[in-house]
C-alpha cells in the first residue's frame, strides 16, 4: 500500500476528529455565552449577514464573536454580497464536510 496514501488518509481522520472536537457541545460550552450562540446559530447552515444573527440573538454586532471564534479554530467563512443601492455586505457560514 502506498505511504503517501496512508500519510493522507490518517491526515483526514485527524482533521475530522479535530473538527468533531471543535463542535462537541463540550467544547462550545467552555467559549463565551455570546461566541457559544453565534457558533450554535451559524452549525445550522444558513448563510447569515451580521445583521441577521444579530437580530436573531438578540445582540448589537455579532462581528468580534466571529473574530474571535476563527481565532479560536473555527473555520468560519464568509463571502461578499452585492445589496440594493449599490450596498455591499458578508455573508457567515460554515463549510459542510
Amino acid at each position: 500500500m502506498n505511504s503517501t496514501h496512508n500519510t493522507a488518509t490518517t491526515h483526514q481522520v485527524m482533521q475530522g476528529s479535530t473538527q468533531s472536537a471543535l463542535y462537541s457541545e463540550r467544547a462550545i460550552s467552555q467559549l463565551g455565552r455570546q461566541q457559544g450562540r453565534v457558533l450554535r446559530l451559524l452549525l445550522k447552515g444558513d448563510k447569515l449577514s451580521g445583521g441577521d444573527i444579530a437580530r436573531a440573538l438578540g445582540m448589537s454586532d455579532p462581528r468580534g464573536h466571529i473574530r474571535d471564534l476563527r481565532r479560536k479554530g473555527y473555520p468560519i467563512s464568509d463571502m461578499w454580497v452585492n445589496g440594493t443601492y449599490g450596498t455591499r455586505y458578508k455573508l457567515f457560514f460554515i463549510r459542510k464536510a
